[in-house]
């Protein structure tokens, strides 16, 4: 199923621009559009292959449909909490929901980490990661934030209730 997204994101880049992408004062389904547009090629390709591998390790633990309408929804309800004067495309809210999830995942202990260190490595990678974007003028720090932070609350809370 991750491949059949990824290939999803290519087709919506190739046919669509920008205007499907969100921002203050744009139409309702745009906060739906946006995670399936990409600003350019490297954009789509980072963000793919994030989604896909992140993909790939939580469908181990959870059902991959209910895991992408989990994901969807995290998306959709992330683009509210975020104020851009910038259209704001991009899968990343979703793969900023797959971290948090991780991490909730490794807090009910459905998932966890063989050594400590690649834990704390991860961490690192993640804070890393939010300050780059914290930083980075084209890219929507509230929104991965927010991201994160719901898919955390979402693996506390229902890791239990979506696994397979």
């Amino acid at each position: 199923m991750q491949y059949l997204i990824a290939i999803v994101f290519i087709i919506v880049f190739s046919v669509f621009d920008n205007s499907l992408g969100f921002c203050i004062g744009s139409p309702f389904y745009t906060h739906f559009t946006y995670m399936f547009q990409h600003a350019s090629v490297m954009h789509l390709v980072l963000t793919s292959f994030s989604f896909i591998a992140m993909f790939r390790v939580l469908t181990i633990f959870a059902n991959k449909y209910k895991l992408f309408l989990a994901l969807v929804i995290i998306g959709f309800i992330s683009s509210y909490f975020s104020e851009c004067q910038l259209p704001t495309v991009g899968a990343s809210s979703m793969v900023y929901g797959m971290i948090g999830m991780m991490y909730g995942f490794i807090w009910n202990k459905i998932l966890e980490f063989m050594e400590r260190s690649i834990l704390i490595l991860n961490l690192v990678g993640l804070l890393i990661a939010l300050l780059i974007s914290c930083f980075t003028k084209n890219s929507n720090f509230s929104i991965h934030l927010i991201s994160a932070l719901i898919g955390l609350l979402v693996g506390v809370c229902f890791a239990k209730h979506i696994k397979k």
